[in-house]
C-alpha cells in the first residue's frame, strides 16, 4: 500500500520527502509544505525613486533645445517607465507637468520646434488634435504617398488634390 502524506489533514499518496504533489509543491516554492511563509523566489520591493528625479536625470540641458537621453519610442519621442507593473509616460508630457502644472482632458502638448525629443517647457504648448494637425499642415510635415511631390494642384475632372509632377504620370482622361 502507497504512502500517504505526512501532512496530518492530507491522505494523498505521497510522490516526494513524505509529501503529496500539492505539499511539496508548496515546499519548493515557499519552503514551507504547508505554504504559510512568503515565496522564496519574490524579491522584496524595491524602493521607487520620484518620478522627477528620474526625469531630471536623463535630460540634457544646454541654451538650445533641452533633449531627452533616456528611452525613445519608434518616432523619437522620450519616454519615462512609471508605475507598476510599469507603464511607458511620455516625457514631454511630464515636463509640461512638472513645469506648468496638469495638463486638461482632450489636450496635447505639442512642440513648437519639431524636435520629438525635445523636452524644454518653453518649447511646448497645449493645443487640440485639430491644431496639432494644423501646425504639421503650416509646417508641411503631413505625411504623403511615396513619390508625390510637394506640389500639388486640383484635377479639373473630379476636383480632388493630386501631385504636379510624380514619379509615375497618370494618362489625363
Amino acid at each position: 500500500m502507497p504512502m500517504s502524506c505526512d501532512i496530518d489533514t492530507c491522505d494523498t499518496p505521497a510522490v516526494c520527502r513524505g509529501w503529496c504533489q500539492k505539499h511539496y509543491v508548496r515546499w519548493r516554492r515557499t519552503g514551507d509544505p504547508l505554504g504559510l511563509r512568503r515565496p522564496l523566489h519574490v524579491p522584496p520591493p524595491r524602493p521607487v525613486r520620484p518620478k522627477r528625479e528620474r526625469w531630471d536625470e536623463r535630460v540634457d540641458k544646454s541654451d538650445g533645445c533641452w533633449l531627452w537621453t533616456g528611452a525613445k519610442s519608434s518616432l523619437g519621442y522620450g519616454q519615462l517607465r512609471t508605475g507598476n507593473p510599469g507603464t511607458n509616460e511620455m516625457a514631454h508630457r511630464l515636463s509640461w507637468e512638472f513645469h506648468r502644472g496638469e495638463i486638461p482632458v482632450g489636450l496635447h502638448v505639442l512642440h513648437h520646434c519639431d524636435t520629438p525629443s525635445c523636452v524644454r517647457p518653453d518649447h511646448l504648448w497645449l493645443g487640440t488634435p485639430k491644431d496639432n494637425a494644423l501646425d504639421r499642415q503650416q509646417k508641411g510635415r503631413q505625411n504623403r504617398r511615396s513619390g508625390d511631390l510637394r506640389k500639388t494642384v486640383p484635377t479639373k475632372a473630379n476636383g480632388r488634390w493630386r501631385p504636379k509632377y510624380s514619379r509615375h504620370p497618370r494618362p489625363e482622361g
